[in-house]
């Protein structure tokens, strides 16, 4: 567990995967895991600063900047690749200079995993940059109680996409459609009956695509991404996907707040660089 610098300084480590097996040391070497959220200034030891999809092995010593004239309170969370989810916290100078210790994995993790946490964190890094020279109303805001979904399509012989199990979550309806991709968009009203149905788009192969559907008032009510590949590239995809989705379920349940669609959107974009994706 971590050990708490100060009695203001709290720390909360759920350790989800519930495992008493250690990784073995070259698992301990490889596998790391990632900065997710940072509120505040925080620091490796040696001074590097933490930003969202730092990478911060297991062990590590991190601290913050604190004010001991204002204090507030300063946050990390770093998802660990064993289903780790920790939140440290801590609030003035005096006491976020003390710092934690990161604890050790608790289970072993494969190399699909570890590749799964590198991946995503790169693209958690990106995200984060590119949201620096965003505008406060251009950012891509979620409204309560939004449907989520990922997924991996491959086109039928007419080359459309039958979107139906991917949104069979969405009540029935009429709604608005708006597809978007890095190659332009796409935009219908629906009327959606619930599953059973076909709900067809002629999407390309290797696009990603940004889904989301809008209620009365144009109120969204539901988002995706919908990674579309070649039927060759399919089956495996969409195995890698499912596994981690399971995985993420399990952390879930046992750790409620893990941001598992976040996770998963990354991963899809992953996926996406790696083929060369528009």
């Amino acid at each position: 567990m971590v050990k708490k610098s100060s009695a203001i300084l709290t720390i909360l480590v759920v350790l989800i995967q519930g495992s008493e097996l250690q990784a073995g040391p070259s698992e301990r070497a490889r596998a790391q895991g990632c900065a997710w959220s940072v509120t505040g200034r925080w620091h490796e030891a040696g001074g590097k600063t933490i930003v969202p999809g730092e990478l911060i092995p297991p062990g590590s010593f991190v601290s913050a900047d604190g004010s001991t004239r204002s204090p507030s309170p300063q946050h990390l969370v770093i998802l660990m690749p064993d289903g780790q989810r920790l939140y440290l916290e801590c609030q003035d100078e005096i006491s976020c200079s003390r710092g934690f210790r990161l604890p050790a994995l608790t289970g072993p993790v494969d190399d699909e995993m570890i590749a799964t946490f590198g991946q995503v964190a790169l693209q958690r890094r990106r995200e984060f940059d590119a949201s620096l020279s965003l505008r406060e109303s251009d950012r891509l805001r979620q409204p309560p109680n939004l449907l989520r979904f990922e997924a991996v399509a491959r086109p039928d012989q007419d080359g459309s996409i039958n979107m139906a199990e991917a949104i069979q979550g969405l009540p029935p309806g009429s709604y608005h459609l708006v597809i978007g991709s890095a190659s332009g968009m796409q935009e219908k009203t629906i009327r959606w009956g619930g599953s059973g149905e076909e709900l067809r788009f002629p999407l390309r192969s290797n696009s990603l695509y940004l889904v989301q559907i809008y209620g009365t008032l144009n109120v969204e009510r539901m988002r995706g991404s919908l990674l579309v590949v070649p039927p060759s590239e399919f089956e495996d995809l969409n195995l890698r996907l499912a596994h981690l989705k399971a995985s993420l379920n399990i952390w879930n349940e046992r750790s409620p707040g893990w941001p598992s669609d976040d996770f998963l959107t990354l991963y899809l974009k992953a996926l996406k660089t790696a083929s060369g994706a528009p």
